[in-house]
């Protein structure tokens, strides 16, 4: 009877080891050409190492761990950052036009799709992915930006549209629209100042941005736009007050 007891408990112990064995996560009978979960799934390619080349490009309506910047590669392959697998509550200084060099995981899903975004500008083919480590090999070099035009002259109404601006210490960047037969160049866009400061609080400047080659089209030209930048130090050195108005047409924005 003793004999048969230990038989039967060596019988269950090997069995027991044999299930463990093949349910293990890298057999093939549990989990074929698998991913390690003994699900089938096919297995993540590897981790790359840190020294993939790319550039930072600006993606409209694009979304990821870096906002609308994304990394182009050097074979001209678009790639979403959607996670960084370092480090992820500090962020990465890059900027459009920077040189990197990085590594990146594949992921399955765009985990930074949000279904609130939405845009009718078509993004180029991509691939989701999680940085593993990013450093910038080159920087862009700084913007060179034009000073602002002192003229007195009577100002007109622009047809040049601002549709975004923001401030760089003293540089006043502009995204600008317009319609025409063709796109004009930055160097065509001048940002003029009657050299007075309004009183209020803030202080108010009036400024106007003309293009000599910007006139009002019409629905059916084609639409452009031109990212800007220009030197307004100039506005500062009029007043003693710490911030002030700069007023485009009607559009505002705090210096």
């Amino acid at each position: 009877m003793k004999t048969i007891q230990f038989m039967n408990y060596r019988l269950a112990t090997f069995l027991v080891a044999f299930a463990l064995l093949f349910a293990s996560c890298d057999n093939p009978i549990f989990d074929p050409g698998g991913d390690g979960g003994g699900n089938g799934k096919p297995k993540d390619p590897p981790p790359t190492s840190c020294n993939v080349k790319g550039t930072i490009v600006r993606v409209t309506c694009g979304f990821g761990v870096y906002g609308e910047l994304w990394i182009k590669t050097e074979h001209g392959k678009y790639l979403q950052p959607c996670q960084q697998s370092f480090m992820p509550q500090v962020p990465v200084d890059v900027k459009e036009g920077d040189q990197v060099e990085f590594g990146y995981t594949v992921q399955k899903d765009s985990l930074c799709d949000s279904d609130e975004i939405r845009c009718l500008a078509a993004l180029p083919a991509y691939q989701p992915v999680t940085i593993t480590c990013i450093r910038v090999v080159d920087k862009k070099p700084v913007d060179t930006c034009p000073k602002i035009v002192i003229d007195h002259t009577k100002y007109e109404p622009s047809v040049i549209q601002i549709l975004e601006s923001e401030m760089d210490g003293n540089f006043l960047k502009l995204t600008v629209g317009y319609s025409g037969g063709s796109q004009v160049e930055n160097s065509d866009f001048s940002l003029s100042w009657k050299g007075e400061i309004e009183k209020s609080n803030p202080p108010l400047a009036k400024l106007q941005l003309f293009s000599p080659k910007v006139v009002e089209g019409n629905v059916l030209q084609a639409y452009f736009t031109n990212n800007l930048c220009f030197d307004v130090s100039a506005i500062k050195a009029q007043t003693n007050s710490s911030r002030v108005r700069l007023q485009i047409g009607e559009h505002e924005i705090l210096f």
